[in-house]
């Protein structure tokens, strides 16, 4: 927390409209009632599962993209606005064009079998075709009406529902029916470890959201201008680099390789693992893949030098980062290093905040006050660590960025 009292002397009020402005994904829950609320929503969360109502219970912050729609369908399919944001959260990071490699699709990320079958059952008057799944009203209205079925059938073992829209309710129907996962109509033991993951995620979520505030968003794909005199990009500085650090630390971030900031969905952990298949430095084996899920599920990702690019290549006015926007390259840790003008050896490096710490194939963002915050590894995640703790071997100042003292 003292990180965060220091930073702040730092930024002026532009710099705070922007962080504000620049979320995608990356403020905490509690970070934004520090910073002010802004480009928000104020909606009722719902209240607690058993007696829902979109509009009452405790109040909350919903995305304002979203909150509209969820509120409303919430509230006629008596679903828990909340509970709706959470499995939203957890199945597709509120990015509404995923695509599972199973071929769930959209928000709710429901595949188009159960969504022909919803609409033969539920709303026949509808003619929708599997592309609608990417429409967010569409992926809304029939993913809170399907979470509605479930919640109804498996009442009052919430729970059990969350796991039934994971797994299929053939799968918990099942482990209902047998002693060895479940007693008294209540399941004690989910034999599916990404279904165990998963409800232990969209629980954490449907508490959160029930009092707590979120400003989802997703990298964007697609390629930018890059520009090889790696000028200073215009409002990127060191002070600022520092505050997006610490919002992804404070966001609880894990880390991914090849990661600038996607959410932690087990589509996006497949997807890198199958790009680097025996890549040993991404280390995405289906064990590790599992642990990350389990432990990250549903929070920002990065790698080391992907916590640098994400802040260069995010754009302030929408939130959103681009791959390879600003005009900033795409580079590995070793080639941020070489294209430093200034550098030297770690015992040399000065007290500025900003400043980049390095060793052969690492790097991470020196904070002030002898300490780093670095992407590090799978099981740690983004962390706060002191520098003469580690391994770093020489300090440089970033490319793209305006260094400033004071």
């Amino acid at each position: 927390m003292a990180g965060k009292k220091t930073i702040s002397k730092w930024l002026g009020k532009k710099s705070i409209k922007i962080l504000i402005a620049a979320a995608g994904g990356l403020l905490p829950f509690g970070l934004i009632l520090l910073l002010g609320s802004v480009f928000v929503l104020i909606l009722g969360a719902g209240s607690a599962y058993g007696n829902s109502s979109a509009g009452g219970g405790g109040g909350g912050i919903i995305n304002e993209q979203y909150g509209d729609l969820v509120a409303a369908y919430a509230q006629e399919y008596g679903v828990p606005s909340a509970l709706v944001l959470a499995v939203m959260k957890a199945e597709s990071g509120f990015n509404p064009t995923v695509v599972s490699p199973v071929g769930a699709a959209g928000l709710m990320q429901m595949m188009p079998s159960t969504f022909e079958w919803m609409q033969k059952s539920y709303f026949p008057e509808d003619h929708y075709t599997a592309a609608d799944l990417f429409t967010p009203e569409v992926s809304i209205k029939y993913g809170t009406k399907y979470l509605s079925t479930l919640t109804k059938k498996y009442e009052p073992e919430l729970e059990s529902a969350i796991a039934a829209y994971n797994a299929g309710s053939g799968n918990v129907d099942k482990w209902l029916k047998n002693p060895a996962y479940s007693s008294g109509g209540k399941l004690h033991t989910i034999p599916f470890a990404e279904t165990r993951a998963y409800v232990k995620i969209v629980m954490g979520y449907y508490e959160e959201y029930q009092n707590q505030v979120i400003l989802p968003g997703n990298p964007d794909s697609g390629s930018g201008a890059l520009n090889d005199n790696l000028n200073a990009i215009d409002g990127k500085t060191n002070l600022g680099l520092v505050q997006f650090a610490y919002n992804a630390l404070n966001a609880k971030s894990g880390y991914i390789y090849g990661a600038y900031g996607q959410t932690v969905t087990m589509e996006f952990l497949q997807q890198q693992a199958n790009q680097f298949v025996g890549n040993t430095a991404a280390n995405l084996t289906p064990s590790e893949v599992e642990k990350i899920y389990f432990k990250f599920g549903g929070h920002p990702s990065f790698d080391c030098i992907g916590l640098i690019k994400a802040y260069w290549w995010l754009n302030e006015s929408t939130g959103k980062i681009k791959y390879g926007s600003n005009g900033a390259a795409d580079m590995n840790a070793t080639g941020a290093y070489q294209s430093a003008v200034k550098k030297g050896p770690i015992k040399t490096m000065p007290e500025i905040p900003g400043l980049a710490v390095w060793q052969p194939g690492h790097i991470g963002i020196y904070v002030g006050d002898g300490y780093v915050i670095e992407a590090q590894g799978n099981s740690t995640g983004v962390v706060k660590t002191k520098v003469s703790k580690g391994r770093w071997t020489h300090w440089l100042q970033l490319p793209y960025l305006e260094y400033q003292t004071s």
